[in-house]
């Protein structure tokens, strides 16, 4: 495919996914306040987002139906099926979210226990896996930062990369989800990250195989998806994300990532989502050591900020700098790659 060709794509999608993400919200918010899609506000949580109660949740449902439309039609447009099994991965961990969300509104407000949502994510992504390591027809490959050179996965490492890979895309998808908590903040901070993908898709993927420079309609999606969604999340949200959608971003920056061959890429693109899960492992360890004493004022470590008296604006804002400044350097650890 060349340049112009590609462009023309890519454009088409991010119109696409945020066109249908805006369209579908318009139809379905109503529909969600009539039946008072809500869950209820944590008590011990920033006393500001006692007023959110009754703020519909689900928003997920807005941006992964388009995200499937766009991608099934991207796939029917440009004839190539590359993308249809990650697409349907997303997909299927959104479903996963869609049940947690449920439970916590209709039946009880703390949804699916740990290991009721763990354990179908984990199946789910050691099946991902497979398929990619296995009956994927492009080769996996793994770039080594600071052009240390691609290395295809063969053999034997197929089953240690697979070993890992099950337990990247269910960290990273729980990391992401533990960044939704504050209007606006994980489709804010997604954005340069969608950004980073495409770049290192575009660039990188001239010198690797079919599959990597396709990788960028994928990050296209991301971007799509969290434009869309802003437009009723930002501050004050008209709907929240809820697992639905904070799992399948999560989902889809893995997935990206992975199939570029660069899953390490996040430990400075996704530095906020780095920096949230790890401040609710510290926070739980310290707790449970030290018989109930805190590090943070709460975890996830954006409350600890509004809890010291950020508002939702400057967390929003800080916390995006912060992702654009780690997505940055991110793109410095692939610079000898692009072309």
């Amino acid at each position: 495919m060349n340049p112009i060709q590609l462009m023309k794509r890519l454009a088409g999608d991010l119109l696409g996914v945020t066109i249908l993400t805006i369209v579908i919200g318009w139809f379905l918010l109503p529909y969600l306040k009539r039946r008072k899609a809500s869950q209820s506000e944590r008590l011990d949580g920033p006393q500001s987002h006692l007023k959110k109660e009754g703020t519909p949740t689900f928003g997920g449902l807005f941006f992964v139906p388009s995200i499937m439309i766009c991608g099934i039609a991207d796939a029917l447009i440009w004839k190539t099926n590359s993308l249809l099994m990650p697409i349907l991965y997303v997909v299927c961990i959104a479903i996963v979210g869609f049940m947690d969300d449920y439970i916590k509104v209709l039946v009880n407000k703390e949804g699916l226990s740990p290991k009721q949502k763990s354990l179908p994510i984990l199946i789910l992504a050691a099946l991902f896996v497979c398929w990619y390591l296995f009956v994927n027809p492009f080769e996996p490959v793994i770039l080594i930062p600071f052009g240390g050179g691609i290395v295809p996965v063969r053999g034997i490492g197929k089953l240690f990369y697979g070993i890992f890979l099950i337990v990247y895309l269910y960290a990273v998808s729980n990391a992401v989800n533990l960044t939704d908590g504050v209007d606006g903040l994980l489709s804010t901070v997604s954005l340069p990250v969608g950004i980073t993908l495409v770049v290192t898709a575009i660039t990188v993927g001239k010198a690797l195989q079919p599959l990597y420079q396709e990788t960028a309609v994928l990050g296209i999606f991301l971007l799509g998806a969290c434009i869309g969604f802003l437009l009723y999340n930002r501050h004050p949200a008209k709907v929240f994300m809820g697992d639905t959608g904070s799992l399948a971003i999560g989902a889809l920056i893995a997935v990206t990532a992975m199939l570029q061959g660069v899953p390490w890429l996040l430990l400075l693109a996704g530095i906020v989502y780095v920096a949230e899960a790890g401040s609710v492992i510290i926070q739980t360890t310290y707790f449970r050591r030290t018989g109930g004493k805190r590090i943070f004022r709460m975890s996830p470590i954006h409350h600890h900020f509004e809890l010291g008296g950020w508002s939702e604006g400057k967390v929003v804002g800080v916390f995006s700098l912060v992702s654009l400044v780690g997505c940055l350097l991110g793109l410095l650890t692939i610079l000898p790659f692009l072309h």
